[in-house]
C-alpha cells in the first residue's frame, strides 16, 4: 500500500504549515550528507530525498486545498473568507476581534502572517510583528508588498533610513510605524511660503523705501 505524503514525512494530516515544513527539513537532513557517498548508499539517499521532496509538495497542496474550506465563514447567511473578514476588522481598528478570526484558522499562509503582523504592531509588539512579516515573506518570497513592509519595519526598528510609510501600515495601528523624516530627527517640520508671508514682506519693503524717500506701494 502506497504511503501518503504525510506518512512519508512522519506527520498527521491535520498538521500546520509550520509543522509540515519542520518535518520536511528534519527528514531531508537525514540524507543530505549521505547522498554524496559512492555506490548504492549514495544512490539510495538521492532516491529518498526525491521522495521527501515530492511528499512535501503534495502535502502542501493538500493543506492549501483544505485551507480554502477552513478559511470560509458565514456571516448573516453570506459565505466569506475569514482572512478578508480579519482584514476588514483591522481596517476598522477592531484588533482583538481580528485576532480571534485569525486564531480560528489552522492553515497559516503569507496573508495570515501579514495580517497578524499588523495587529501585533498596532498593539505595540514590534518584535512579534517583525517575526510575522519574516514568516509572510518566507511563505511568499515573491510578494513585494510583504518584502517592502519587512524592509521598512527593520529600518524603523534600527532607526535608519527607509522608514517611510508602507501602503498598509500607513493606515493601520494606533501609532503609525513610520513618521515624518524631519520630526523623526527632532527637527521642526518645514513649511512653504504662503500669501501672508508675501504681503508682510512687501509691506516691510515699502516702509524701508519710504524711509529713504521712495514709495514701493503707492496706495499705502
Amino acid at each position: 500500500m502506497q504511503k501518503s505524503p504525510f506518512e512519508i514525512l512522519g506527520v498527521k494530516e491535520n498538521v500546520t504549515q509550520e509543522e509540515l515544513y519542520r518535518a520536511y527539513k528534519k527528514e531531508r537532513s537525514k540524507y543530505d550528507e549521505m547522498r554524496f557517498e559512492p555506490g548504492e548508499r549514495g544512490a539510495e539517499a538521492c532516491a529518498r530525498i526525491d521522495e521527501i521532496e515530492l511528499a512535501y509538495r503534495d502535502a502542501k497542496d493538500i493543506l492549501a486545498a483544505v485551507s480554502v474550506v477552513e478559511a470560509e465563514v458565514v456571516v448573516d447567511g453570506v459565505t466569506g473568507n475569514r482572512l478578508d473578514t480579519a482584514d476588514q476588522l483591522i481596517k476598522e481598528k477592531k484588533y482583538n476581534e481580528a485576532r480571534a478570526v485569525l486564531d480560528s484558522i489552522d492553515y497559516k499562509n503569507g496573508q495570515w502572517y501579514y495580517l497578524s503582523s499588523i495587529i501585533n504592531y498596532a498593539q505595540g509588539n514590534k518584535e512579534a510583528a517583525k517575526d510575522d512579516l519574516e514568516k509572510a515573506v518566507n511563505e511568499e518570497p515573491t510578494n513585494e508588498r510583504y518584502k517592502s513592509a519587512l524592509n521598512r519595519l527593520n529600518a524603523k526598528m534600527a532607526g535608519g533610513p527607509g522608514a517611510n510609510r508602507t501602503e498598509y501600515y500607513a493606515r493601520e495601528g494606533g501609532q503609525s510605524p513610520y513618521t515624518n523624516r524631519h520630526t523623526d530627527r527632532g527637527e521642526a517640520p518645514r513649511r512653504g511660503v504662503g500669501p501672508c508671508d508675501i504681503c508682510a514682506g512687501l509691506l516691510c519693503a515699502d516702509c524701508c523705501c519710504e524711509c529713504m524717500g521712495g514709495d514701493l506701494i503707492s496706495c499705502c
